[in-house]
């Protein structure tokens, strides 16, 4: 687009056809509820917090994003999660802790 001489000192916005960008925005805990710190959510490049939440910054593109939390020695449910945008809140996911649910023999030196 071309702004001509006599339009110099007029304001002008640009639309990118959709509404204000808007993070994504969610958590992840166990199922008791206690945060997930420091897993990563794959799809938006982000961590959770020490309060397991985590959050995109404005999201500039509307679009279809599929979200996967990663942990070394974690699961989770659901394991990946589609989500379109704008306006994305409320996501949430659940860990399960395997390194927690594993059991290594003892071994006794009896002398």
């Amino acid at each position: 687009m071309t702004v001509p001489p006599s339009a110099a000192s007029q304001d002008f916005k640009v639309f990118s056809g959709h509404a204000d960008p808007a993070p994504v925005q969610g958590s992840v805990t166990y199922s008791d509820g206690a945060p997930i710190a420091g897993v990563t959510i794959s799809g938006l490049g982000v961590e959770t917090d020490a309060g397991g939440w985590f959050e995109s910054g404005l999201m500039f593109t509307c679009g279809t994003y599929t979200l996967s939390p990663q942990k070394p020695g974690f699961t989770f449910a659901p394991p990946s999660l589609t989500v379109t945008q704008p306006n994305v809140s409320g996501i949430h996911f659940i860990g399960t802790d395997t390194f927690k649910h594993s059991y290594l023999p003892m071994v006794v030196n009896a002398k």
